[in-house]
């Protein structure tokens, strides 16, 4: 799954990779980076395809299908498996009509054995990339809601979870968002991508949204019976 993640790099570093890949050179009011712990609920900075061209959107992460409402016992979504999405009638419409990216640089995952935080980049420190999305109007037209796709964990992962968010490079994100693309061709983008990934184990203080710092990110190993 996909619960916390970052996006350390500045404004000029981030806008950079967004000038080169999707022609977008101004953030949203509402984003400031760097972020080091992104929790759910909180903006996130996502790209849409409207019209002909890319968009950024701060899209609030917790999914609201357009039928939601106030009353209803449905909470906001921030995962949606990637398997069954496109069946699914929560997600069914954007699947085939709003697909988005989410963009980060690194996410953290809890050792199912130790509980610890690791916070999980690319072996490259690839500047940035994508996860999959879908969007939503907020159903009380105050902005869009977004959710992050999953799949089944890789090898680099499947040792602290089962799952882990679809990561898509700038190629594959565009291939995403086409209009065009068929159910069967996202699938298979889906199931194509399996991105190296690489964890350190960091502090417990990101097991708290109200933290949001560098120091969140540097390696902090955990204590063990035999250090006493």
């Amino acid at each position: 799954m996909c619960g916390r993640f970052t996006l350390t790099l500045d404004e000029e570093a981030l806008l950079n990779y967004t000038m080169e890949h999707f022609d977008l050179d101004t953030l949203p009011e509402s984003i400031k980076v760097p972020r080091y712990n992104i929790a759910p609920s909180q903006s996130v900075l996502g790209i849409f395809l409207d019209a002909s061209r890319y968009d950024f959107n701060a899209f609030e992460w917790g999914f609201l299908p357009p039928w939601w409402s106030p009353s209803s016992s449905m909470r906001p979504l921030i995962n949606a498996r990637s398997e069954t999405v496109s069946e699914k009638p929560t997600f069914k419409s954007a699947f085939e009509h709003k697909r988005c990216i989410i963009l980060s640089d690194g996410f953290f995952e809890w050792d199912q054995t130790s509980k610890h935080p690791y916070h999980f980049k690319t072996p490259d420190h690839s500047p940035c990339f994508a996860y999959a999305g879908l969007y939503s109007k907020h159903p009380s037209n105050t902005g869009h809601t977004a959710v992050i796709l999953t799949k089944a964990a890789n090898n680099d992962i499947k040792g602290h979870h089962p799952r882990m968010p679809v990561i898509l490079d700038a190629k594959a994100a565009k291939r995403w968002m086409d209009k065009d693309a068929s159910i069967e061709s996202l699938h298979a983008l889906i199931d194509a991508t399996n991105p190296s990934l690489v964890g350190v184990p960091v502090s417990t203080k990101v097991n708290s949204p109200k933290h949001d710092s560098p120091d969140l990110i540097k390696r902090n190993t955990p204590h063990t019976l035999f250090d006493i």
